[in-house]
């Protein structure tokens, strides 16, 4: 019993240094995290963080994953909120939508993070990334396989899967980036691009039939501009 509460405090504290990085890079980008500086923000030695983290490395490393994995779990949720293969891809597409625009510093943090910055990293999270891609990734591939009834790994379902994937990764990181002003805006353009996008997937008359999602599964940001992290 006390080995588990010391386990669980262990755990909260890793969480709360994790708050407190990711407070620092919404502030200030990678450069502005520091374990010197997160001791500083939780109130305790400075040294202390690295009890829990061998380095900065490791600690953006976790970050990063922790990001990723509630990405891939937002998007296997909303998948399963529909039966039929159709409505979930059409509907998935837009809850990946929603993802970056309720959680666009978390959305950034992962997936659009500086490729000067990475380089400076562990390879660990690179790795960690593309294991957390794959997994949203391959929730895509399995529902257009069952929509045009080929396999998974068929050269037809990989190239769909990706484009679908990069085409609504660019519409996302362009609204992040305030890439869209003037008409049409985001909001505007949204639906069709979504529509635009199942052209050569959902069968026309089903397609029309599709409506976007009216609710959401609930986004719990990570990275927070909350600065209360005391232990």
């Amino acid at each position: 019993m006390q080995l588990s509460k010391k386990l669980a405090r262990q755990q909260d504290t890793k969480n709360r240094i994790c708050e407190a990085a990711f407070h620092l890079y919404y502030q200030n980008g990678v450069e502005g995290v520091s374990m010197r500086t997160i001791g500083n923000k939780l109130g305790v030695s400075q040294m202390m963080p690295y009890r829990y983290f061998k380095s900065k490395n490791h600690l953006i490393t976790e970050m990063r994953g922790r990001v990723i994995d509630q990405f891939s779990k937002y998007l296997e949720i909303s998948f399963s909120k529909n039966k039929n293969p159709e409505s979930k891809l059409f509907h998935g597409i837009f809850s990946y939508l929603h993802y970056s625009e309720v959680a666009s510093e978390d959305y950034r943090f992962a997936f659009l993070m500086d490729r000067k910055d990475i380089t400076l990293l562990s390879p660990d999270i690179i790795l960690h990334h593309t294991n957390g891609q794959k997994q949203s990734l391959n929730i895509i591939a399995n529902e257009i396989s069952k929509i045009i009834s080929e396999p998974v790994s068929s050269k037809k379902v990989q190239f769909l899967t990706r484009f679908l994937w990069v085409s609504t990764h660019g519409l996302a990181s362009a609204n992040i980036n305030y890439m869209l002003f003037g008409k049409p805006e985001y909001d505007d353009i949204k639906l069709q691009f979504v529509r635009q996008l199942f052209n050569n997937i959902i069968a026309p008359d089903l397609l029309k039939k599709l409506r976007k999602p009216s609710t959401y599964p609930e986004i719990n940001s990570l990275v927070t501009l909350s600065d209360n992290f005391a232990i």
